[in-house]
């Protein structure tokens, strides 16, 4: 495709939503829409194979999205060949995994291995090169939201910790790093945060809880993000239970397991169709998931079962922070984010799929795309034609019909009780 029919196909994908922005109600909605300009962040996803080994994930294709909002209307319609991408400054998520590997490289703890020493090496050589923001974000949502049995002084040592580790990482002079292998704080930088942070301690470890209470703890610590964060496991569980069902119980082929697990994702019971979870149950379903991404055995126990089950769904969370981050963007404030992660299954699914679009309202799901000649490669060609036929009809669908009528996802009560029935079929399976 040369530029001129990609520019032509870009608009086309523009018009529905430009028409329905322009007839919204909600003079504040907003819709993030991939365009096809390159990203001057990275262009696909990057591994660091040394060690552990771990990936920035990109799940944008290498491209920028566009905010269309009424001002974008407004603006397109006298100046349509005007850049209309928002540049902002993109961030990379660390998992739990990457921030401890990051803690033992600056403590220099004896226990980690050359080969992880040289993979966070490099990872840092990255974030020097590239300068861009580094967040633990994840992490707090992993270690202080999942957790719900830490008591409070754990809780606040966990966060602090965090920040320590990432503030070294903030604060080093890049350029020292760069040509020296040294990490040393940019003391300009140390003194500008030390203004904005009103503190006059030089160490680090004084600056971390100030700096956590100001940026995290408001909304880690605040009671409906934690329940909305719970609410969107509770959705990927309910579903991985239903794949598991599915695949320990019938003797059907992967092409037919998949299609009883559609049937499930769009029957009024949960009336939710999930993308990435249905990825991996076509991987699930063909015996080709990395690790022991929710491998089942007959001799675990139910509660071991649980335990896995549930760390799959929020490993799902991590997945789905950028397209939730730029759902709460503006074009002055917006976390254009990449998810960094040593887990492989997490790699592996990441970098399957490209989010398409991002709505500022709940009532308009995400609309993603998936790649097919990775799928078909791994699963062979009936398996990749099915799903994504399917996540191709999905889209048309929102496209075409939720714009206009929105989506009305299974009651948080009427859920429960299907988690409940559901556990009760696994438990069946497991050992007693």
């Amino acid at each position: 495709m040369n530029e001129f029919e990609a520019q032509t196909a870009f608009r086309e994908k523009l018009r529905p939503w430009f028409q329905y922005l322009e007839n919204c109600k909600d003079e504040n909605a907003s819709i993030w829409l991939l365009s096809n300009q390159p990203s001057t962040f990275i262009l696909t996803t990057i591994d660091f194979k040394i060690g552990s080994g771990l990936s920035i994930i990109d799940p944008f294709d290498g491209r920028f999205p566009w905010l269309l909002n009424k001002e974008f209307c407004n603006q397109i319609k006298f100046y349509p060949e005007r850049d209309y991408a928002v540049r902002f400054c993109p961030t990379v998520l660390l998992d739990s995994q990457i921030l401890t590997l990051l803690r033992k490289y600056f403590d220099k703890d004896s226990s980690m291995n050359s080969p992880d020493k040289r993979c966070i090496h490099q990872l840092l050589k990255f974030f020097a090169t590239k300068k861009c923001d580094v967040s633990p974000f994840f992490y707090y949502i992993e270690s202080l939201v999942k957790n719900e049995n830490l008591n409070e002084a754990k809780k606040q040592k966990y966060a602090i910790d965090a920040a320590e580790t990432i503030l070294k990482v903030h604060l080093m002079d890049e350029e020292i790093f760069l040509n020296e292998d040294c990490v040393t704080p940019d003391w300009e930088r140390f003194e500008n945060y030390k203004k904005q942070y009103d503190i006059s301690s030089d160490c680090i470890k004084d600056l971390a809880p100030i700096w956590y209470k100001k940026n995290f703890s408001g909304i880690i610590e605040d009671p409906t993000f934690i329940q909305d964060s719970k609410d969107i496991v509770s959705y990927t569980y309910v579903a991985l239970l239903k794949m598991i069902l599915i695949h320990k119980t019938s003797g059907r082929g992967v092409v037919k397991k998949l299609q009883d697990f559609f049937s499930f994702l769009e029957h009024e019971d949960f009336n939710v169709f999930l993308m990435r979870e249905s990825l991996i149950a076509a991987y699930y379903f063909s015996n080709n998931l990395p690790d022991k991404f929710i491998q089942i055995q007959s001799d675990m126990t139910f509660d071991k079962v649980r335990q896995k089950i549930l760390s799959t769904a929020w490993d799902f969370l991590l997945l789905r922070m950028p397209e939730i981050q730029l759902m709460y963007g503006t074009a002055k404030d917006t976390t254009f984010s990449y998810v960094c992660s040593a887990d492989r299954a997490v790699q592996k699914l990441g970098r399957l799929f490209t989010i398409e679009l991002v709505s500022s309202q709940a009532q308009i799901p995400s609309i993603i795309s998936l790649k097919h000649k990775e799928i078909s490669q791994d699963l062979g060609e009936e398996v990749a034609n099915k799903l994504c036929s399917k996540l191709r009809e999905q889209n048309e669908r929102r496209q075409v019909n939720l714009i206009l009528n929105g989506v009305n996802p299974v009651l948080k009560e009427k859920l429960e009780v299907l988690a409940s029935n559901l556990e009760d079929q696994v438990r069946v399976l497991c050992k007693q």
